[in-house]
């Protein structure tokens, strides 16, 4: 197996920046080694069950991002 290109990292980076401010993902998935969509699924899981939390105690508001 060959080195990961870092090449890929940089252009999902600038891919973010890219993204309108108020829709970029909190997360962004960077794989070629094939572990992708597990990570994916699991990232999606992670985002109901933190807003799950935050809606419980009330704060649900904190996690959206106020746009100027």
């Amino acid at each position: 197996m060959s080195a990961p290109n870092p090449q890929i990292v940089a252009d999902a980076v600038a891919k973010v920046i890219a993204t309108t401010p108020g829709s970029r993902p909190f997360r962004a998935v960077v794989d070629k080694i094939g572990m992708g969509e597990p990570i994916e699924a699991y990232n999606q899981q992670l985002a109901a069950l933190t807003k799950d939390i935050y809606q419980t105690f009330g704060t649900a508001e904190m996690l959206e991002l106020k746009v100027q």
